[in-house]
C-alpha cells in the first residue's frame, strides 16, 4: 500500500511540475509574441517615416 501511495504522490508531483512548465511556456510565448508585434509596428512606422521624408 505504501508504495502505491508513493507512486500516486510521485505522479501528482510530476503532473504539477508539468503544468507549471506549460504555464511558464505560455507566458514566455505571449511575451515573445508581444515583442514581435511591437517590432513589426516599429518597422512599419519607420518605413512610413522614411517614405514621407
Amino acid at each position: 500500500m505504501s508504495s502505491e501511495a508513493e507512486e500516486t504522490a510521485r505522479q501528482r508531483s510530476a503532473v504539477s511540475d508539468h503544468r507549471k512548465k506549460l504555464l511558464q511556456h505560455k507566458e514566455l510565448e505571449a511575451r515573445v509574441r508581444a515583442g514581435s508585434l511591437q517590432r513589426k509596428a516599429l518597422i512599419s512606422s519607420l518605413s512610413f517615416f522614411y517614405f514621407v521624408f
